[in-house]
């Protein structure tokens, strides 16, 4: 939620704008997207092995760790800052200050997102102790890392 609060808020400050109207600048944050997407996508690939990362573990990553590669996988994604120029503009009276409503619209956008992502977290945990039994953390685990480098590789591809 931070990555994506922060492209929100610059977003709305006008590098939205930036990336509509400059090609190149698009292309490099998609493409530092998805790179970073293929390369999560074969870390989670060979971690098919080894089963669940559990704390204790040489390598298991941080609190703090997993909290800047959260706002990492936020941050180069190009699509939100889109999303953000195409949807926030109809709801702002541009015959009143915009700070305050752009605000107001980033901060209901984080509530109900956060709503989601603890919808999410509660699935999680209920899908983890079902993957703890058998290979099924591996094929998991590959299954994951295969969407990633597919999304990866997508990104990669597509046109603007």
């Amino acid at each position: 939620m931070t990555g994506l609060a922060i492209i929100l808020s610059i977003s709305i400050g006008g590098l939205g704008a930036l990336l509509v109207a400059s090609a190149t600048a698009f292309r490099v944050i998609k493409y530092i997207g998805a790179v970073y997407l293929i390369y999560l996508g074969v870390k989670v690939w060979r971690t098919a092995d080894t089963g669940v990362v559990t704390e204790g573990r040489p390598d298991a990553a941080s609190g703090w760790t997993r909290f800047r590669i959260g706002v990492f996988v936020s941050l180069s994604n190009p699509k939100a800052i889109l999303f953000c120029v195409a949807f926030f503009p109809q709801f702002i009276d541009r015959t009143r200050p915009i700070a305050p409503q752009a605000g107001i619209l980033l901060a209901t956008f984080c509530v109900i997102e956060t709503c989601w992502m603890f919808v999410y977290a509660g699935g999680g945990a209920r899908l983890a102790a079902w993957l703890r039994s058998g290979n099924r953390m591996r094929w998991f685990n590959r299954a994951s890392g295969g969407v990633f480098i597919g999304a990866g590789v997508l990104l990669g591809s597509l046109r603007r």
